[in-house]
């Protein structure tokens, strides 16, 4: 018996392969659990520690950082 070398999958289409789930970033997240609206964001407590530990190395919309006064460094 021979032995099977290689991809076996090589030369077949991607398309058929499943699609990527998609993920959320932090910033989604959080919104998606407190279940916020970003207009209501920068009014809610939690949503304001979050910011307040996270601004400068996690994703916050700039204009949610400009309403709380965080776009001034």
């Amino acid at each position: 018996m021979t032995r099977h070398r290689g991809n076996p999958n090589w030369g077949r289409s991607h398309d058929q392969a499943p699609p990527m789930p998609v993920s959320l970033c932090g910033w989604d997240l959080l919104l998606y659990r407190l279940k916020l609206r970003e207009a209501d964001a920068a009014s809610h407590p939690a949503v304001r520690s979050y910011i307040n530990r996270f601004y400068r190395s996690r994703y916050v919309p700039e204009k949610v950082l400009e309403k709380l006064g965080f776009g001034d460094d």
